[in-house]
């Protein structure tokens, strides 16, 4: 078959060569009798493609670009109202960042029993509901990294509901807040993380409040934090009802650096100092029972700068030797029917009945 495609060729050129244009297509011609005789299907058509190619009768195509669509992304799913977040698979999505991708605005995060890992920032409206296993143990959510807290909050109301927020970072914060408004109740706030070496840096605590933000907090736990279980700052406002806040020994119990705090059926216990208020803000204390360590000073209450302090109602247990608040550099403490571990009066005043020895019994055998 070469031999017959080569004497085509040689036959081809004899007629005069391929340059001149007249016996080019004199070739072309010939071969085209050549195709029309075997069939394009011949044996011998590879051949004759080989040929004409080289006499120029055949040009290579040139492969015109294809057209492709673009890529058009998938319609974006509808904002649920309520999604379920199931590390099992079980639900509509496995983790944190996915439920927020997929619950609407003002929509609600039902948490099922397990560990999850947060670090998210919540700028609308939302509400995560945690459910408890049949242990009563509740869904966890959290974090290990340097200065990455479990929540943060910029803006919109979240609500928080049967919760464990969990630190584990250093210099980090369960709950972070600076704008919106925050509602917990049945949450456990906790930073186990490495603290500063300075208590003064108020942003590193379990739970922290500045800026703008509105905290409501009821029936929760309030550390431990290694800085201090609560810090307040800014123009925030935040309030506290029948919760504890709890701290280990070397560190404050709450910082109160600017904004309002209010407490009320609050127990303060197991920290260095109960509260210390520096630079500004105000404090309102109704029916609280302090418990303080006393790591720096004696003091559960120390005050400076221009923070103002009431308390009222309330137990502070204190040993022997010690001062129950004391307020400098502009500081004023107002206090009425304050009672110490013997259930004596700190602070006279129209007393609650039972509150002295309700006094006696919490300040028992913690000295």
């Amino acid at each position: 078959m070469m031999l017959i495609a080569l004497a085509l060729e040689l036959a081809i050129a004899a007629q005069g060569g391929v340059d001149d244009d007249w016996a080019r297509v004199n070739s072309c011609e010939r071969l085209g009798a050549f195709r029309t005789r075997w069939g394009e299907r011949s044996r011998y058509s590879r051949y004759y493609e080989q040929v004409s190619r080289r006499l120029g009768c055949i040009r290579p195509s040139v492969r015109q670009p294809r057209t492709v669509e673009p890529v058009r992304p998938p319609p974006p799913r509808a904002a649920m109202p309520t999604v379920t977040l199931d590390a099992s698979g079980r639900g509509d999505v496995t983790s944190l960042s996915a439920a927020l991708d997929r619950v609407a605005t003002g929509g609600t995060i039902v948490v099922r029993p397990g560990t999850y890992w947060a670090g998210m920032r919540f700028e609308r409206s939302v509400t995560l509901r945690g459910i408890p296993d049949a242990a009563g143990n509740l869904p966890t959510l959290r974090t290990a990294s340097q200065r990455i807290p479990v929540i943060h909050v910029y803006g919109g109301s979240v609500n928080l509901d049967s919760l464990i927020l969990r630190a584990e970072g250093p210099q980090s914060n369960a709950l972070y807040i600076l704008g919106g408004n925050v509602t917990a109740r049945g949450v456990q706030f906790a930073w186990t993380g490495t603290r500063n070496a300075d208590n003064q840096v108020a942003e590193y605590a379990a739970v922290y409040a500045g800026v703008n933000a509105i905290v409501t907090i009821e029936r929760s736990r309030i550390g431990p934090g290694s800085s201090q279980a609560l810090a307040v700052s800014g123009r925030a406002n935040v309030s506290i009802t029948d919760s504890l806040i709890s701290n280990s020994g070397g560190a404050y119990g709450v910082f109160l650096a600017g904004g309002s705090l209010t407490l009320r059926q609050v127990n303060i216990s197991n920290a260095g100092m109960a509260l210390v208020g520096n630079n500004s803000g105000h404090a309102s204390l109704s029916l609280v029972l302090i418990h303080s360590v006393n790591y720096r000073e004696k003091y559960p209450i120390y005050v400076t700068n221009n923070v103002t302090i009431r308390v009222q109602q309330s137990i502070v247990c204190i040993p022997s030797g010690y001062q129950w608040a004391i307020a400098r550099e502009n500081a004023r403490i107002t206090a009425s029917g304050v009672y110490n571990a013997n259930g004596a009066v700190l602070e006279q005043a129209s007393t609650t009945s039972g509150l002295p020895e309700q006094a006696r019994s919490f300040c028992a055998g913690r000295f």
